[in-house]
Parts: C-alpha cells; structure tokens; sequence
C-alpha cells in the first residue's frame, strides 16, 4: 500500500525540529547548531531551509550529517519528499540586502544592468 506524505506544518516541524536537535547525542555541537536554528519551510510545502552561521558549519553538516538528518525529519514528520537545505544565514542576508537595494533604488539597478553584475 502506498502511504501518502503528510502535509508539514509550521508547528509539527518545530516538534520535529527540536527532537532531531536532542537525538544527536554523538555531535553536541550540531545539536546545538539545530536548537539555534529556525527552520523555514519553502512554498513547495517539502523544502526545509537549515540556517546555519559560517560555512564551516554548512560544509560538514552538508559531508557528514544532512542524509541522516533528512532521514529523521522524513521518518518524524511521515513525509518522503522532505528535502533539507543548509544556508548560511549571513549569506542569505546579504542576498536580500541587495535584493532591496535593486527593488528600492532606481540607480543601483541601472549600475546593475550597466556592469551586467552578478549580485548575489
């Protein structure tokens, strides 16, 4: 029989969220990593974004543990089509600093096209 994914909400993430922080008794440091971060969950209603502080962090967790993770938030929250992202959140920021400099500045988008950038 096939069993269909349950829909994530904001609130069975939270629970699984802070479970996953707690089960990783072999990596404290990524446990606490996990109980620091807040998960966001993409429009998609399967994505979920893992903010992480420095790309040290996104690069072992990425190597090491996002399989695993993504296996327990699928196994929790009783949905296969979970996919767990790793960002670091300063990046992110930036994006969307530059975002708005582009949405609120006329200016800066002509010296955008102008230069042809890659803001990012």
């Amino acid at each position: 029989a096939v069993v269909e994914d349950r829909a994530i909400t904001p609130e069975n993430l939270k629970e699984a969220w802070l479970k996953m922080a707690q089960s990783q008794t072999a990596y404290p440091r990524l446990g606490s990593a996990i109980k620091q971060s807040e998960p966001e969950l993409m429009d998609d209603g399967h994505t979920i974004i893992f903010y992480v502080s420095n790309s040290a962090q996104q690069v072992w967790i990425e190597k090491n543990s996002l399989l695993s993770l993504t296996g327990f938030l699928q196994k929790e929250l009783q949905n296969k089509s979970i996919k767990l992202i790793v960002k670091v959140k300063e990046v992110v920021q930036q994006e969307k600093k530059a975002e708005f400099l582009l949405k609120n500045y006329p200016e800066m988008r002509e010296l955008h096209k102008d230069l042809d950038l890659d803001i990012k």
